[in-house]
């Protein structure tokens, strides 16, 4: 991934402070934003992404409208294919992100502080962005069409599931009880 990123010109920061992420993740969340920030000039569109997951369009359209300063998406776990070769996709339960879209765009506002951002630490499902961050005054939100929803490829193959059910295990002690029931049903199917 690193390399396909640097040969298609993107600037890759490498956080390599000893530590795995999974487990581990509120402290490099808040490395990567706040290198992003410093990055970005005031009013460049910052787009967060999984190395697992893609837009299924081309959403950048839409970063061009002026008066929004965030874009939330749709997320669809995508669960292999059918016998006719149609991509899957999980609906039931605890695998509904594609009914519940979530920010994933910022821009980033005229002045900044990352002193002033304070973090929800937890080692696991601390978010892309500082939940601080939906208390600003001037939020304005766009909520994408489905069109442009994002793919998550995670869970895509029967190794995915197992080798992410395995993780989740792994970090047990820090899940909350829906957190633990949500891993408990990724080998359900």
């Amino acid at each position: 991934t690193k390399q396909l990123a640097e040969s298609a010109g993107a600037d890759v920061f490498n956080l390599i402070d000893g530590t795995d992420m999974w487990g581990n993740e509120a402290p490099h969340r808040s490395a990567l934003f706040n290198y992003a920030m410093r990055k970005a000039d005031p009013d460049d569109v910052i787009f967060w992404l999984d190395a697992d997951m893609v837009p299924a369009k081309d959403p950048t359209k839409f970063f061009a409208i002026e008066n929004l300063n965030a874009w939330s998406f749709n997320l669809y776990d995508l669960w292999g294919q059918d016998q006719d070769g149609r991509t899957l996709y999980r609906t039931d339960d605890y695998w509904r992100g594609h009914y519940s879209p979530r920010v994933w765009a910022l821009r980033k506002p005229a002045s900044y502080d990352s002193e002033s951002i304070k973090w929800d630490y937890r080692g696991i499902h601390s978010g892309h962005i500082p939940s601080m961050w939906f208390n600003r005054p001037d939020l304005k939100v766009m909520i994408m069409p489905t069109g442009t929803s994002l793919l998550h490829y995670g869970y895509y193959t029967q190794q995915d599931r197992e080798d992410r059910h395995a993780r989740y295990l792994s970090v047990r002690a820090q899940l909350n009880p829906a957190e633990l029931a949500h891993a408990q049903t990724i080998l359900d199917i």
